[in-house]
């Protein structure tokens, strides 16, 4: 999340201590809370103990449409530097109401259930988190993390894929009313909300790849208001993946550079590739995928795409 310091939205407001998780529909609101500490300056240079904050974030996600807002809150404290466009609160945010939800091992008809597979770190569920063993991962040695929606008929749909850097913490899946999608939260040892992931419970799920130039290549675009604006190449490819009904659940880099994408297909969703050359500017091939990837369908994208 980027730091910023924006004003509270009409709607919903949510209390700093709370932890609250809620869904509206495909959109998701949650707060997370950090303790934070901020040298005191003097004349450029530090003196004095560090002084400590309180930061609240309230964070809001529609998935439905991938775009994201952030408010903060800081109950002690302050922070320096304001963001010049706090005072403009998201119009999207009005009416939105979402329900409390609380964290649960399955979907609200049960139909689906969570399930956590790490690599570098051990857990096992107790109740209704999914909890890590002591030390078992830190700042220094994050724990990869795969959450999977398992379905039914017994086959796992990959949700989210994460590090996690919290000792004695736990995993915790909120579910959307509809079970289309699931809050993955990650709680400290104090039970705090620290952190959250969000993604859908449905394929084939989907890695996407840039290379470093393309990553920090812009592309025409327009801003909120409708007027021309440039965007970086990444997040507007990722916003158009998930308006074309896309499970996006990595979005990485690519170990080298090429002019067409090439969209490579895990064996049995070659069809599921092909429907997204369109979704693709600048056009797609479809090859074989022929690696280990944690997703069923991997978009490589070339410089064509920002053309």
């Amino acid at each position: 999340m980027n730091l910023a310091l924006a004003l509270v939205v009409s709607a919903p407001t949510l209390a700093a201590d709370s932890g609250f998780v809620g869904w509206d529909k495909g959109t998701v609101v949650f707060t997370t809370v950090s303790t934070n500490e901020q040298p005191v300056m003097c004349g450029g240079a530090d003196c004095g103990p560090p002084r400590s904050y309180t930061e609240t974030v309230e964070y809001v996600r529609d998935l439905t449409r991938d775009w994201a807002y952030d408010t903060y809150l800081l109950e002690t404290g302050s922070f320096p530097a304001l963001d010049p466009q706090a005072d403009q609160l998201d119009a999207r945010l009005e009416g939105l109401a979402p329900q409390p939800t609380p964290a649960s091992t399955t979907s609200k008809d049960g139909a689906l259930k969570a399930e956590i597979v790490l690599q570098g770190a051990t857990g096992a569920w107790k109740g209704n988190r999914f909890e890590f063993t002591a030390k078992s991962a830190s700042k220094a040695r994050p724990a990869k993390a795969r959450a999977y929606a398992v379905l039914p008929s017994g086959q796992k749909a990959l949700s989210a894929s994460f590090e996690v850097s919290v000792p004695k913490g736990a995993i915790v899946a909120y579910w959307s009313p509809d079970g289309r999608y699931v809050a993955w939260g990650i709680e400290d040892a104090k039970k705090q909300l620290a952190d959250m992931f969000v993604g859908a419970t449905w394929g084939p799920s989907v890695e996407l790849l840039l290379d470093d130039a393309l990553s920090q290549t812009r592309v025409s675009s327009k801003d909120e208001a409708g007027k021309p604006s440039t965007i970086a190449l990444r997040p507007k490819l990722e916003r158009q993946l998930w308006a074309a009904g896309v499970n996006l659940v990595v979005s990485g880099r690519a170990q080298k550079a090429r002019e067409t994408t090439v969209i490579y297909a895990a064996k049995g969703f070659e069809d599921a590739a092909r429907k997204l050359v369109g979704s693709v500017p600048g056009g797609a091939t479809v090859e074989a995928l022929t690696w280990a990837s944690p997703c069923d369908v991997v978009v490589a994208v070339g410089s064509a795409a920002a053309k």
